[in-house]
């Protein structure tokens, strides 16, 4: 299977969404369970992991949380990376735990600075599930982790993210350090 053939599928897949099937143990549309059945015919990891993904992002669709948290464990599971625990952070705020959310985005930051690589990604990341807290502590605390985070050489990365700092001093974030973290992002887009 290549990735076009992945393509044509997600949006396949659509059509299933309305019959409720059991994926994992759980309620999930046919839709999800379709992609997850598709793992069967894969080894290569970035079409499993786009079929994982489209398999969560069937289950929020159509409300089915604990299949979409599932289906993100398994993931996680499957691959024990960064980019699946970020994924897995985002999917357990969706489904309401946003605490639990933050914490797999600490420990993807965490684990981005041990392996110097997707450093920016994670922080960005952390920062975004930080306020899906609602907590100005626990978004502070993150923007002394991405602070932190700026000193570590990597391997590789994207830019320093600042899609959520207006977000951040919304909820009365140290208005200080979002200024350092824009600043620092600007000089380094020059």
């Amino acid at each position: 299977m290549d990735r076009t053939e992945v393509r044509n599928l997600l949006r396949h897949v659509a059509k299933f969404r309305e019959k409720v099937v059991s994926v994992f143990g759980v309620d999930a549309p046919e839709s999800a369970f379709l992609l997850i059945d598709m793992l069967a015919q894969t080894e290569d990891p970035i079409l499993r992991s786009t079929l994982y993904g489209g398999a969560v992002t069937e289950c929020l669709l159509q409300g089915c949380l604990s299949a979409a948290e599932r289906i993100a464990v398994a993931r996680h599971e499957e691959f024990q990376d960064i980019l699946s625990l970020m994924s897995l952070s985002g999917t357990l705020s969706d489904v309401g735990k946003p605490l639990e959310g933050l914490a797999c985005a600490t420990a993807a930051l965490a684990q981005a600075v041990s392996e110097r690589v997707y450093v920016n990604f994670a922080a960005g990341n952390l920062m975004r599930q930080a306020i899906k807290t609602r907590s100005v502590d626990a978004v502070n605390e993150a923007l002394d982790a991405l602070i932190d985070s700026t000193q570590v050489p990597r391997t590789s990365d994207c830019a320093l993210e600042t899609d959520w700092i207006d977000a951040a001093n919304a909820l009365g974030a140290d208005r200080e350090l979002t200024d350092w973290v824009r600043a620092v992002a600007s000089r380094r887009r020059e």
